[in-house]
C-alpha cells in the first residue's frame, strides 16, 4: 500500500511507504549510504544528545488535527488518539515529550522499536551502529539484551563517540562522519527500560529490525500492548530516526 503524498497519514509525517508484508527501506535517510558490505563490528554513534527540547520528528496525533483541516485533509478521530512518536530521545528529550503530551509519566508507556543495541550513556541517547543498523539482526532476544547489557557496561569517559554514519571506507568498512565530544558527565551506559522507569513512565520494547518490516508476530505484539491501554493513557513510539519502524506502528493505530 502506497500512502499518496497530501494524504492525511503522510500529512502527519508517517513514512510514505508503508505495509505490514512489503515496507520498504527509506531510500533518503541519513544512513541509507551505510550499507558497506564489509566488517559488521558496530560503530558507537550518538542519535540524539542530552539537551533541552522534543526530539527530531515528534508528531502527536491530537496536534495534528489543526494542520490536516486546514490542509483540507481528514482529521477524524484523531483528537481521540493518544498516541506519538519521534526520533529516539535523549533523557532530557524523553521529559520534554511528557510535557508536550501534558501528562504525567505515570500515564506514559514508551514502546521502543529498536532490535539495535542503544541505551544512554551520560543521558545522551547512543547506539552500535552496523551495515544497515543490523548488527543484531542474526541474533536471538535473550544475546541482543546480554550483548547490549555488556555494550552498555564497557563506557567509559574516554570511549570515542561519533556522528552518525554515512560512508563507507575505501575497504568497505564502516566510516564515521567526526567523532562528538557529548555534552553532560560521562560516567557509564544506562539501558533505555532502566532510564524509563526510573522517569515514572512504562517501558515496551519490540525487537525490530531497521531497514525490514515488522513480522506478523510483531504486529500482534504492538496489538497486544495497544488495544487493552486505557483511554487516560499514552503511547509514546520510537524507533531511530522515526522513518520506517515509527512510521508503520502510527499508521497501524490510525488504521485502528
Amino acid at each position: 500500500m502506497t500512502i499518496k503524498p497530501g494524504s492525511r497519514v503522510a500529512a502527519i509525517g508517517i513514512s510514505s511507504m508503508i505495509a505490514f508484508s512489503t515496507l520498504t527501506a527509506c531510500s533518503g535517510s541519513p544512513d541509507s549510504q551505510a550499507n558497506c558490505p564489509g566488517p559488521t563490528t558496530p560503530t558507537i554513534t550518538v542519535n540524539a544528545e542530552n539537551v533541552s527540547g522534543l526530539p527530531t520528528n515528534f508528531r502527536a496525533f491530537p496536534q495534528s488535527v489543526a494542520t490536516l483541516t486546514s490542509n483540507n485533509l481528514p482529521a477524524d478521530g484523531l483528537a481521540n488518539i493518544r498516541v506519538a512518536g519521534s526520533h529516539q530521545p535523549s533523557e532530557m528529550q524523553l521529559a520534554a515529550v511528557y510535557q508536550r503530551l501534558a501528562s504525567p509519566p505515570a500515564n506514559v508507556v514508551v514502546l521502543d522499536l529498536r532490535r539495535e543495541s542503544h541505551g544512554f550513556f551520560g543521558g545522551n541517547a547512543v547506539e552500535w551502529y552496523g551495515p544497515k543498523n543490523g548488527a543484531n539482526n542474526d541474533i536471538s532476544i535473550p544475546q541482543i539484551n546480554a550483548l547490549e547489557k555488556q555494550q552498555l557496561a564497557s563506557l567509559t569517559p574516554k570511549t570515542p563517540v561519533y556522528s552518525i554514519v554515512q560512508l563507507c571506507r575505501t575497504d568497505a568498512s564502516i566510516g564515521e562522519a567526526a567523532e562528538v565530544k557529548l555534552p553532560g558527565k560521562l560516567t557509564t551506559g544506562t539501558a533505555e527500560a532502566s532510564a524509563v522507569t526510573a522517569s515514572g513512565a512504562a517501558y515496551q520494547r519490540i525487537y525490530a529490525a531497521d531497514y525490514q518490516p515488522l513480522t506478523n508476530a510483531q504486529v500482534d505484539q504492538f496489538l497486544a500492548i495497544y488495544r487493552p491501554l486505557p483511554k487516560t493513557k499514552w503511547l509514546y513510539v520510537h524507533g531511530a530516526a522515526s522513518q520506517r519502524r515509527t512510521g508503520t506502528v502510527l499508521a497501524m493505530a490510525d488504521m485502528l
